[in-house]
């Protein structure tokens, strides 16, 4: 039986239309508006790209292996604009003003000819018209056939600009995504090994993180308008490690050296290695402050006293670093409530609640110098995303009196579902035999207790625009899957990464003695580190990262959430 739809479409293929008669218009949109890229092609392969992970089944992103394209060189990594030597955006990029735009006509009768304000041609084939944002440019057509004008159209052009920024820590990143796994075939008969390829290397920086993804279907959605795009977001940054002060970054000189030795690349200078004028960065390099180098874009070249180029949205993805969350994920890991649950949780909590309150102190020192520096015209604050619980609202992990039972899946569900092959050995074990289902209601209690204080912060002052300069809240807390679900770290079809899917995208980072940071939660009396100063502290790496964070899938939702909040505040066109 043929469907409703189907009767519709033969009845109205059915019926005569006069040719003249059809609807005739003038449609536009700016050519190439997702900017970022160095190479607009780029900007093709990396939606292919995406649009290849949406479709595959489940929620296991598969890892990408793109072909060598000899016309692009090694696309695979997308070029953009940013540079790792100089850790900086090409600055004329950023304010360029010209813009190339498409003009179609639509409907016009077969054998008519068309007259254009723009020139003397009579095609009534695609045009392109080379003009600036905000420059108004007024395009009529005449409609000939025959000899006589049968439709006048006109239509006003004038493309705008969007300007997104992004700061902050892994949300904002996209940590635990590198665009490509640890192998990609150079050739039909060769294979070349690198390390995991970033958008920038220094900060996990990744193109499949949740706000390049909403930034960039906004740009597919408003075809008048292009789309600016920069993120200086960096893995392990905090507010007053990263962002408001210098860091080491979330791989250092030496453990970039290191992976390449471990991948057959030593000696490989990658950008990420040398500084301006192809000297090499020092084992004791750190990056200037996000805030810094933000502001510092806002101005174009050889412009000091500007007027500043005012974000149309920024982005901020900060906060968890700040309370430790990924030291209290080991903690978890590695711990036993034991028989006294009540006493393990409020020691817990009260090791945990000091760095809520500091982190609200730190947000409320952020804003001012957000609302001074970079004076964006709204600013959205995101949420985490929760990973203690799966399904209808159940906890991960096991209880006390079922050891070796796992929460919500089967070993056969596992091994069915996780590429890699050896989840059932790592991720099986780890997050649902060594986490009890009470460490993960403390979890739960944990980012519960950062999302209120980002939601505490976005009513402070971070913009000088009306209504009072207070930011937007991206809602990530509660994020579900269409069918209601959660997707936590248990969960069969998990939004989050576990440790052999870290390991199989990222490997191994090595550890840096000249770089340590101070442990949150471990003190002096306590410490499995050499005390330096009365303070404990751990040297950079010696971990697989990306574990906790959300894969590919959760990043796409987190955007879906991003791009409601920016659609609502940006202008419509």
């Amino acid at each position: 039986m043929k469907s409703v739809a189907a009767i519709l479409l033969a009845l109205a293929s059915a019926i005569p239309v006069a040719a003249d008669c059809a609807a005739q218009s003038i449609d536009w949109e700016v050519a190439d508006r997702f900017r970022l890229f160095t190479d607009p092609r780029h900007q093709n392969a990396y939606l292919n790209a995406r649009q290849t992970i949406l479709k595959t089944k489940g929620y296991r992103p598969p890892l990408l292996q793109p072909k060598n394209d000899l016309s692009l060189g090694w696309a695979i990594n997308w070029p953009t604009r940013w540079n790792e030597s100089t850790e900086q955006y090409d600055r004329n990029w950023i304010h360029q003003r010209n813009r190339t735009i498409r003009i179609k006509l639509t409907g016009v009768p077969q054998g008519a000819v068309c007259r254009w304000s723009l020139d003397a041609g009579t095609s009534c084939k695609e045009r392109t018209l080379h003009t600036q944002v905000g420059v108004l440019t007024k395009i009529t057509v005449d409609v000939v056939r025959n000899g006589a004008i049968v439709k006048k159209l006109n239509t006003d052009i004038e493309p705008k600009d969007i300007f997104i920024m992004v700061m902050g820590d892994s949300v904002g990143s996209g940590e635990g995504n590198p665009h490509l796994s640890l192998r990609a075939g150079a050739g039909d008969n060769d294979t070349v090994r690198y390390p995991a390829i970033w958008w920038d290397t220094h900060c996990h920086r990744s193109l499949l993180s949740g706000p390049a993804q909403a930034a960039v279907v906004y740009a597919e959605r408003h075809p008048r308008q292009s789309v600016t795009f920069v993120s200086y977001a960096c893995s392990g940054a905090e507010i007053n490690d990263g962002v408001l002060t210098t860091y080491q970054g979330r791989e250092t000189v030496n453990q970039i050296k290191q992976l390449l030795k471990d991948y057959g690349q030593e000696g490989n200078q990658i950008a990420a290695l040398k500084g301006p004028n192809d000297t090499l960065k020092p084992a004791e390099h750190k990056l200037r402050s996000q805030i810094d180098r933000a502001a510092e874009v806002l101005c174009p070249l050889g412009e000091a006293a500007c007027v500043k180029k005012q974000p149309d949205i920024l982005i901020v993805a900060v906060g968890g670093n700040d309370i430790g969350f990924g030291e209290i994920g080991r903690t978890l890991l590695l711990s036993d409530p034991g028989p006294n649950v009540g006493e393990w949780r409020k020691k817990q909590q009260g090791d945990i609640t000091p760095y809520f309150k500091k982190l609200s102190e730190d947000y409320s020192a952020l804003a001012p110098v957000v609302r001074e520096r970079i004076a964006p015209k709204s600013v959205l604050l995101m949420e985490y995303i929760d990973p203690s619980m799966y399904g209808q609202d159940k906890f991960c992990g096991r209880e006390r009196t079922s050891f070796g039972k796992a929460a919500g899946k089967s070993k056969k569900d596992l091994d069915k579902n996780d590429p890699s092959g050896i989840s059932t050995a790592i991720n099986f074990s780890l997050y649902n035999l060594l986490v009890m289902r009470e460490e993960s209601r403390l979890a739960h209690w944990i980012v519960g207790g950062l999302n209120d204080r980002i939601r505490q912060a976005a009513a402070l002052t971070w913009t000088a625009g009306a209504p009072g300069g207070t930011a937007s809240v991206v809602p990530l807390q509660d994020m579900r899957g269409p069918d209601g679900l959660r997707r936590g770290l248990c969960a069969t079809n998990s939004w989050f990464i576990g440790i052999g899917e870290s390991l199989l995208r990222q490997g191994w980072i090595s550890s840096d003695p000249v770089h340590k940071f101070p442990l949150k939660l471990t003190d002096k009396n306590n410490c499995p580190y050499p005390l330096e100063n009365d303070v404990c502290k751990a040297v950079a790496g010696n971990v697989t990262s990306g574990i906790l964070h959300p894969n590919f899938f959760g990043h796409y939702n987190a955007a879906r959430q991003i791009l409601l909040q920016m659609e609502a505040v940006l202008p419509k066109n």
